[in-house]
Order: C-alpha cells, then structure tokens, then sequence
C-alpha cells in the first residue's frame, strides 16, 4: 500500500518536533520518503532529514509504502495536526 501526504512544513519548526517526526517513522516497517523539490531524504535517517530544515514555509512530500502504510499516514496526520492533506 502506498499513501502520499503533502505537509505545509510550518514556519518554525522545532528540533524536538524534527526528532518525534523521526522517531515515529522508525516505529514503522513502511519506507518513509521525505521531499522537497529534487531533494529526498529517507524519513528514519536522522541525518537525511537535516538538510530539509532549510524548506521551512515550503510543503513537502512524504510517501509511504509497505504493509503499515495506513497506520503510518495517520500517526503522520496527528503528528503534523490538520495541516498535513492526502
């Protein structure tokens, strides 16, 4: 199963939010992909998500595939609040 969420990356993001995003996605079998433009980072890699620090107010991409996808999406939704759209 795949879902693409489209997340309005918040102006001021904390490094504690950074971290739970992080970690939450390594509480899944899901392959979680982050984008930006050209640029993608693996969602469970801390020090591939760094570099999208720089996107702030921009939105990004994220697509998760595998068996938990659904699961994983909705963890994604509460952690983003109703920001974040299919």
């Amino acid at each position: 199963m795949t879902k693409k969420l489209t997340i309005p990356y918040p102006s001021k993001l904390e490094f504690r939010t950074l971290v739970e995003f992080q970690r939450a996605a390594v509480g899944f079998k899901s392959h979680v992909t982050i984008q930006k433009g050209k640029v993608a980072a693996d969602a469970k890699s801390f020090i591939e998500i760094l570099p999208l620090l720089d996107a702030r107010g921009k939105k990004l991409q994220m697509t998760i595939e595998g068996q938990d996808a659904e699961q994983a999406a909705e963890t994604f939704l509460r952690l983003f609040g109703n920001k974040a759209v299919w």
